[in-house]
């Protein structure tokens, strides 16, 4: 089996979709978007990043969960190794575990969570597409150390959605078409540099504009009233650290904060020295409305 984050692995990641990948392709991961995994997957470059330590004790967590949920459950747990589906080859990954007649997929989340997020939900559903499962068993250690166990089962209606996103996606890495832009930050990436051309924005887009500058000069009016109920809590407290309330609590506190250190970049200079350590720094576009759109 092939060792999690080696190059082998991410390798064989860029070959379809995992299961971890399925709540971001489907538009439903707060973290990361379709265009994102899309990067990734039509991208030359192999990851050759090192596991942060959520993904380092995550992983060695793992094991330990799925064999206290043996122990619970009396359940025989096995690892499947990589596994693609037949019909579409590109809907793959690597589940925590299977039984006899279900997916076990084991977390060791740092939230705290009464039930298990929908990432977890869509990412069963994934593998039990996968493996022919009807039934899917979360198993989760939360922050408290107590094991958690929700069992879920398969949503045709659920799945067949899935594959037909999971479908176009696929067509679009092998095509090289990207998915929509969902975020500023997917913006960013595609379009990192101008070149320099003019484009007439068209009356929806005009309308944003608008929207923007009425939702500005709205945040401006209500940052100038925070600004003076601040000043007013403030003048009261003085020098004080902490204000309290009416029965003695605590209500504000107002504390001086440890000065940051700072590079003396003006010592840098005289000692001619300065230039040694400038390095390029990454690109960014500025996004400025120029004038007030009229209408």
């Amino acid at each position: 089996m092939i060792e999690a984050h080696t190059k082998e692995w991410h390798e064989q990641r860029k070959k379809g979709i995992g299961g971890s990948e399925s709540a971001a392709v489907l538009g439903e991961n707060s973290e990361r978007t379709p265009y994102e995994v899309w990067l990734d997957k039509t991208s030359d470059a192999i990851k050759t990043d090192e596991e942060n330590e959520v993904m380092l004790w995550g992983r060695l967590m793992e094991p330990l969960i799925i064999n206290q949920y043996s122990a619970t459950t009396g359940r025989k747990v096995y690892n499947p190794g990589w596994a693609c589906m037949e019909k579409y080859p590109f809907v793959c990954g690597n589940v925590d575990g299977l039984t006899d007649d279900r997916v076990v997929e084991a977390k060791a989340p740092i939230r705290f969570y009464e039930e298990p997020p929908k990432e977890y939900i869509l990412q069963c559903q994934h593998y039990m597409m996968l493996h022919n499962r009807f039934l899917a068993d979360i198993v989760w250690l939360n922050p408290y150390h107590k094991l958690c166990i929700t069992t879920i089962e398969a949503d045709p209606e659920l799945q067949e959605i899935m594959l037909k996103i999971y479908v176009k996606f696929w067509h679009g890495v092998e095509t090289r078409t990207p998915p929509d832009c969902i975020t500023l930050a997917d913006v960013a990436k595609k379009y990192p540099f101008d070149n320099g051309d003019t484009v007439e924005l068209s009356t929806e887009a005009q309308d944003k504009l608008k929207e923007i500058l009425s939702l500005k000069s709205k945040i401006a009016t209500l940052e100038a009233a925070i600004a003076a109920d601040e000043l007013f809590v403030k003048k009261e407290m003085g020098e004080n650290q902490i204000g309290l309330n009416a029965t003695g609590g605590i209500a504000v506190t107002w504390k001086t904060s440890k000065p940051r250190m700072m590079v003396d970049t003006a010592r840098l200079k005289e000692d001619g020295l300065y230039d040694n350590y400038l390095k390029q720094g990454s690109t960014s576009r500025t996004f400025i409305i120029k004038e007030k759109i009229n209408g």
